[in-house]
């Protein structure tokens, strides 16, 4: 009877429990948290081979923008006035020069006082002929509103195709924080969504691929850009 009830132990315990609890330990199902190791070690690595692939993607994504749009060489493009003009002498006499030789990028000279300089008498400097040493009035500076840029025939860039340059240059800062702001609002909130109401919002893709004529290229592009940070984040 004692060894029945397991008085020998210690514990009054009956067999039959002993048993019981004996077969609740062998055929006690694995946790969750057990179950979901991966325990191949290949495995492993190939969720690390595609999170690294992820990234690489990503990254580039971020690098588009600057590499589409470099800096490129520029200056005023000829106005209608200065047609006949070639390009040496529009340089030379329209662009103001830096006093390190180089040309402004960023302004022209006024093309009507120069041309009336020319009418009265006066050379293309506004220098008069009849009295070498008449003193020349200052030219006024004017920004440009077009551009011509040092590109080989047929390359394109989104700095000349859509004047990046001078003022303008900041909008090329405001599309790649377009970009990044897309990424970092999508990251808090892709993966709740997708939990609960599925993949749906990869259809954001669909949206980013409208046609371009809905509106101007650079905010077309841009809203593009925001669209495809949001999937990619």
């Amino acid at each position: 009877m004692p060894s029945a009830l397991g008085v020998g132990s210690g514990v009054l315990t009956s067999r039959p429990a002993r048993l019981r609890a004996a077969s609740i330990v062998i055929t006690r199902e694995p946790s969750t948290a057990e179950s979901n190791i991966v325990p191949s070690a290949l495995y492993r690595v190939a969720l690390l081979a595609c999170a690294l692939l992820s990234l690489a993607v990503l990254t580039f994504h971020w690098l588009a923008m600057p590499l589409l749009a470099p800096p490129v060489g520029h200056w005023c493009r000829k106005s209608g006035e200065a047609v006949n003009v070639s390009e040496s002498q529009w340089k030379r006499i329209f662009i103001p020069q830096h006093d390190d030789g180089s040309y402004s990028k960023c302004t022209v000279y006024s093309v009507g006082f120069v041309m009336s300089r020319e009418s009265d008498g006066g050379d293309a400097l506004g220098r008069s002929r009849s009295a070498a040493t008449a003193v020349t009035p200052p030219r006024e500076e004017l920004p440009c509103s077009s551009w011509d840029y040092d590109v080989s025939p047929g390359l394109k860039t989104l700095t000349s195709e859509w004047n990046l340059v001078c003022e303008r240059r900041g909008l090329l800062f405001v599309a790649v924080m377009y970009n990044n702001l897309g990424g970092l609002v999508a990251l808090p909130f892709v993966g709740q969504v997708a939990d609960r109401f599925g993949r749906w919002y990869d259809s954001s893709k669909r949206f980013s691929t409208y046609d371009e004529n809905l509106g101007p290229p650079q905010q077309i592009y841009v809203s593009r850009y925001l669209l495809t940070a949001y999937t990619v984040g």
